[in-house]
């Protein structure tokens, strides 16, 4: 395994240890009263609140129209479409492998067990990761000035990769 799949592999499961722990930590937790406010943690209908299917068809719907806002911002050449649809399809593939994988933590009984199954789980997702990141640099190097500038505003620091769109 080279360095930057290990280095890869080693920051997604340091995450995946610390999005664990804080689960565990929140589960613990009473759930707090919110008032009936809707939102994300609220009595209302927000994102924690549905069936796990159900928040995953609306992840994907937001998702979706992200995207497409932000394909409409970056005003896509037709010579830039191929690499748009390429990074789109290794996005997906990337989000595919991300659902249900905690799934594959159910069956473990032991806490070794559990970091086990994990540690499996994230060495499978990292070709896709690897995947989404070379086709990220093949859309990136064909952009204008510009649209570099847009993309980079949108992905900027806390906010798309958490799912708060620049641009929402």
């Amino acid at each position: 395994m080279n360095t930057l799949a290990k280095t890869s592999l080693a920051l997604i499961v340091s995450l995946v240890i610390g999005m664990a722990t804080a689960a565990g930590s929140a589960w613990a937790q009473p759930e707090p009263d919110f008032g009936g406010c809707p939102g994300m943690m609220g009595g209302g209908p927000g994102m924690m609140r549905g069936e796990p299917q159900q928040r995953w068809e609306q992840m994907q719907q937001r998702h979706a129209q992200r995207m497409k806002e932000l394909e409409k911002q970056l005003d896509l050449k037709s010579e830039q479409q191929a690499a748009w649809k390429a990074f789109i399809e290794a996005q997906t593939a990337w989000t595919q492998s991300m659902h249900g994988g905690w799934q594959s933590w159910r069956g473990a009984t032991t806490m070794p067990e559990r970091f086990d199954a994990m540690a499996k789980t994230m060495e499978q997702r990292l070709p896709t990761v690897q995947d989404l990141a070379q086709k990220a640099h093949g859309l990136y190097d064909i952009l204008d000035a510009q649209q570099r500038a847009t993309l980079d505003r949108f992905t900027a620091g806390s906010n798309r990769f958490k799912g708060k769109g620049q641009n929402r």
